[in-house]
């Protein structure tokens, strides 16, 4: 069905296939392997993969993973024409996939399915696409994030490997 949002999980054997609609697949434990167009990697919790429509992708995912699935005749123009197809969600958008996750767990009526996927497309329309960054950085931010009540820091020995970001641009430059 179109412009629909439902729970998948997928299986870790490598499988492809290709549709004529748009599907937004955005984790919400686990990871899922995927290539397609331009891409091949991971595409974690607190991001999106964009997968236009008749794009074949190739995709596998690990274990006990969940995902929140769009199917979409259509996109938001600027995610549409975006040279990015991964990119990080908004706090937002992530609380709203928490709330629909819980609600699509059971049998909804339709009326509620729809406005969710209408709520839903509204918030991908404020989405930016954020810079994607490196898985280790990525882990790294969130062990932060989890140990915010701890006191942290950083080696002086490991101050030579600091990777400068620019989020502007979206570069990285290694020193």
């Amino acid at each position: 069905m179109i412009n629909t949002l439902s729970v998948r999980s997928y299986s870790r054997q490598t499988k492809d296939h290709a549709h004529d609609f748009h599907q937004i697949v955005l984790p919400l434990r686990g990871a899922i392997n995927i290539e397609v167009e331009s891409y091949s990697g991971k595409v974690t919790p607190k991001e999106c993969v964009i997968v236009k429509s008749h794009e074949t992708h190739y995709f596998n995912a690990e274990e006990n993973a969940k995902f929140i699935v769009a199917d979409t005749a259509s996109l938001p123009a600027h995610i549409l024409h975006s040279n990015k197809i991964v990119f990080s969600i908004s706090s937002t958008l992530l609380l709203f996939l928490e709330f629909a996750e819980s609600q699509l767990k059971h049998q909804i009526h339709p009326d509620i399915e729809a406005l969710m996927f209408t709520t839903f497309y509204k918030l991908l329309e404020e989405q930016k696409p954020f810079v994607q960054y490196d898985h280790r950085i990525r882990e790294a931010v969130d062990y932060i994030n989890s140990h915010l009540s701890h006191n942290l820091s950083i080696k002086p020995s490991n101050l030579q490997n600091l990777i400068l970001i620019d989020t502007y641009n979206g570069t990285v430059q290694y020193n």
